[in-house]
């Protein structure tokens, strides 16, 4: 089968793209890296914001039609502000270019946000009081509403990655079930989780808002306060993939975000490499996956509750090797790229 998928968030299509690969199907990834990430893996460089990114896709129009699937990451290509015509137009040709198209929802949409209140917790102030500034949410434009709701009724099929998503997209026909994020555990390497001196508890700071990082900072101030000679807590943030992974190698605990259900492609990252990892773990999110337990240790945003969790882990640090290998077969079991490209298989092969 010939495979299109267009964009790219924290390497999700990057890796469905190997797995697809290795199952023997013809595919291209048409990608910006996902901005200062410089996730790999794009076949068909989008990289440089509007309005090189524009121009790119002119250049390449041949490359995006013609598939027997097209696969997008998002309804969103560039700034409402900007390019919200060339965003409809370009995708409306691509989609309309290839056989069947679908769309992953694992970005922040207008329909996501418009059943914020199903939740007992969301990041949706904190992002944008800290991420936006106060300014205009990008999802507020009465314009991308209407282009978020149309895009996904023309499309084949909406492919949830979480129950978050999940849950906004439910009165829509098209809606298919719910597919776990993938990883290509060859590209990250377990190593046993031994501690050092002290025990080094890492958060990556990205959108500083909508992970919850002032809960997580919150924690960590006071971690390294009590606990100098034990602790060593640890926010870096604005690194490339590559630099990233580095980092992580020396680190035991991540600490991923404060404000999700699920978990995200970091988290999954930190657990592929034998990191104890704190995030989204709710019963929901269980329940979207279809297992009982989760080695993943869910967090508030509630900064006594991130610090309650790590002091747990502190007074385990001679575990940390088993929780860690934990850690690595729960990535194997459930997030495996090969196993997630046959259910994207399965999924685009039923209209229903």
């Amino acid at each position: 089968m010939k495979i299109l998928l267009f964009g790219d968030f924290s390497g999700l299509h990057w890796a469905l793209k190997e797995g697809l690969i290795e199952l023997g199907h013809e595919v291209q990834l048409a990608s910006a890296g996902d901005g200062w990430k410089k996730i790999p893996g794009a076949d068909i460089n989008l990289e440089g914001g509007f309005p090189l990114s524009a121009l790119k896709l002119a250049a390449n129009w041949g490359k995006f039609k013609g598939h027997d699937i097209v696969q997008f990451i998002s309804p969103i290509l560039f700034s409402p502000r900007l390019g919200a015509k060339v965003t409809q137009s370009a995708l409306t040709r691509i989609r309309d270019a290839n056989d069947k198209s679908f769309l992953i929802v694992a970005g922040g949409t207008s329909i996501k946000w418009s059943v914020i209140d199903r939740f007992r917790y969301h990041p949706y102030e904190d992002y944008k009081k800290y991420d936006l500034n106060g300014r205009k949410f990008w999802w507020e434009y009465p314009s991308f509403i209407k282009w978020d709701q149309t895009f996904s009724e023309s499309v084949h099929g909406i492919i949830p990655v979480s129950c978050e998503y999940q849950f906004g997209y439910e009165s829509y026909p098209n809606l298919k079930k719910m597919i776990p994020l993938p990883v290509n555990l060859k590209r990250f390497e377990y190593q046993e989780n031994r501690v050092a001196k002290r025990l080094v508890v890492f958060h990556g700071l990205s959108r500083y808002g909508f992970k919850g990082t002032r809960h997580i900072e919150k924690a960590f101030d006071a971690l390294n306060k009590k606990y100098p000679n034990d602790v060593e807590c640890i926010i870096k943030g604005g690194l490339p993939l590559n630099d990233y992974l580095s980092l992580m190698r020396r680190v035991n605990v991540v600490v991923d975000q404060a404000y999700s259900y699920s978990s995200g492609m970091n988290a999954l990252f930190a657990m592929a490499m034998g990191k104890v990892t704190l995030g989204g773990a709710e019963p929901e999110s269980l329940l979207s996956l279809n297992v009982s337990q989760s080695p993943l240790i869910n967090i508030l945003p509630d900064s006594a509750d991130i610090e309650k969790k790590i002091e747990v882990l502190l007074e385990r640090r001679r575990q940390m090797g088993e929780m860690g290998m934990i850690s690595r077969e729960f990535v194997e079991d459930n997030h495996s790229h090969t196993k997630i490209a046959k259910m994207y298989l399965d999924a685009w092969a039923y209209d229903n």
